[in-house]
């Protein structure tokens, strides 16, 4: 969700191509998060009800998958009532009161980035629990214990809505009674820019920074192990117990990709276009009548990632997809397939 989306200096489109388009583009944020829905409400009925993926990793990716769920009912509910280029269900509380909160929580997008913010968290956690399971497996025991699993788990949703609070402020319901809303603003130019700028460090950068650097560390001390059994003469469940390492982390590290490669164009398109911000025209496409257009498709990417995870699970998690079939009735006969140090060193 682009911050710009939200500045009333940021122009409308009045070419009726790109306002078409615009529509067709809400109506597929929209379809995506009904299917978002259904697929991480999936993620976590399979989890609870399976017995052999109770474990603190997988609770970790329910937790994620909560987080996803509500991003994408927050961005139907959205891009349904609030967003002014699309609005498709003309909505609007007639007491002052429900006008207000209309306003400062579904208009002004703080119960998107809310949500948003605690996915990008939550996919940082659930990547500190591995680094700490497998590059200090030894203190793991002593500091991920469940009293503190508990506590960050809460610091993630309260620090997610903490850090949002600032969306409450810049917008509230319109005395003129035609109008729904004030106009989106703040106290002075530059606190926008800064706005952006905190948004870009704490909710992309410096969680992607973090999560690539422990990825690295976990490949690199994985593979020490698989050369490290590769020239000992260790039993079949060790090297079973390093694959299934190595395909877990392999599928995290898909997770991360997925949501670099769809939240890159808006957070680049947000930075680039706030140069407008410091000096008109500067940047010339975010004044043109295209801008709009392709606000809305960064923003459709944006939303997408909290579509795809369980499409990554189904493909990519082996025991996600046996404990799918057995929630859905059929039969499923787990066993341990024969394993190699050098299949452990492929992956």
């Amino acid at each position: 969700m682009n911050v710009s989306e939200m500045n009333s200096t940021t122009p409308t489109t009045n070419d009726s191509k790109d306002s078409d388009a615009i529509k067709v583009v809400c109506y597929v944020v929209i379809v995506l998060g009904f299917c978002g829905v259904l697929g991480n409400i999936l993620v976590c009925v399979v989890i609870l009800r399976v017995k052999f993926l109770h474990n603190i990793t997988n609770y970790l990716l329910v937790n994620l998958a909560v987080a996803d769920t509500l991003s994408c009912i927050a961005a139907c509910l959205h891009y349904l009532v609030a967003n002014k280029r699309c609005v498709i269900i003309h909505f609007v509380p007639q007491n002052s009161l429900g006008k207000d909160l209309y306003c400062r929580i579904l208009v002004s997008t703080f119960l998107v980035w809310s949500c948003c913010f605690c996915t990008g968290y939550s996919l940082c956690l659930v990547t500190l629990e591995k680094y700490i399971g497998i590059v200090q497996p030894l203190q793991y025991p002593r500091k991920l214990t469940k009293k503190r699993i508990k506590v960050l788990l809460a610091l993630v949703w309260v620090g997610s809505i903490v850090i949002s609070l600032p969306f409450l402020f810049t917008i509230g319901a319109s005395p003129n009674p035609n109008q729904a809303c004030r106009d989106i603003s703040y106290y002075h130019p530059l606190l926008q820019i800064v706005h952006s700028l905190v948004l870009f460090l704490t909710h992309y950068l410096i969680p992607i920074v973090f999560m690539c650097w422990a990825y690295f560390k976990i490949q690199a001390t994985l593979s020490k192990q698989a050369e490290y059994l590769k020239q000992q003469n260790v039993k079949q469940a060790a090297l079973s117990l390093l694959v299934a390492r190595q395909r877990l982390v392999s599928l995290l590290k898909m997770v991360l990709g997925a949501l670099i490669v769809l939240w890159t164009p808006a957070y680049l398109l947000e930075l680039i276009c706030q140069l407008n911000e410091l000096e008109s025209n500067l940047v010339p496409f975010c004044s043109s009548d295209t801008a709009q257009l392709v606000f809305e498709i960064t923003n459709c990417l944006f939303y997408l990632n909290s579509v795809i995870n369980p499409v990554i699970y189904e493909f990519k998690y082996k025991k996600f997809r046996q404990g799918l079939k057995e929630v859905l009735g059929c039969r499923v006969k787990r066993k341990e397939n024969t394993v190699t140090v050098q299949l452990a060193m492929k992956m």
